[in-house]
């Protein structure tokens, strides 16, 4: 194992051991969820925390986040670590549409019903085909040439164990990932 060839063998060798890894492991956690650990969450300094993890991510390079927050103060009650999963697949899925340049911007504001925020990531890649829009969500069904789907999957199933939903809408100008969560208030 001296040769360029024989490393090079290694290293792909070992590359696609931890990718098959994280797959299995993605499975697992879409087949066996585990227990939800619930604490109050202030959105506003959860989503200035994850923005400023994820402007760090290579997705990011080159790329920016624009954030605005119509209700500063809302709380929700939610499980901090499998939040910071959704956001953090959310957020890569929009980096990697955009071009380098381009931005994504994230909205948080009152929804539908007055007793819910909505958290929007919006950006301006190229459109999810219409035939392809209703089976985001599926395992093993994504809009990306390499993906397994089970990312946004697994960010439904944790939005809806929170009481909430996770709906996408692709317009022709932008995509709209739009996360729709109880706030504490309304759960005391």
């Amino acid at each position: 194992m001296h040769s360029d060839a024989d490393r090079q063998r290694i290293a792909l060798a070992l590359s696609e051991s931890q990718r098959l890894n994280q797959l299995l492991s993605e499975i697992l956690g879409y087949a066996k969820p585990k227990p939800l650990n619930f604490s109050i969450v202030n959105v506003n300094a959860f989503l200035q925390e994850m923005l400023a993890q994820i402007q760090e991510l290579p997705e990011a390079i080159d790329r920016s986040i624009h954030y605005v927050n119509e209700v500063p103060t809302t709380e929700v009650m939610a499980d901090v670590d499998k939040l910071k999963q959704v956001f953090l697949n959310l957020f890569r899925n929009a980096l990697e549409a955009i071009a380098t340049q381009e931005s994504v911007s994230c909205s948080v504001n009152h929804s539908v019903p007055a007793n819910c925020i909505c958290i929007s990531i919006r950006n301006a890649g190229k459109p999810i085909p219409p035939e392809l829009l209703p089976q985001l969500g599926t395992p093993f069904c994504s809009a990306k040439p390499n993906g397994t789907g089970l990312g946004l999957a697994i960010s439904k199933q944790i939005i809806t164990d929170h009481g909430g939903a996770l709906e996408i809408l692709s317009l022709p100008t932008e995509t709209i990932v739009s996360i729709h969560l109880p706030t504490a208030r309304s759960l005391a």
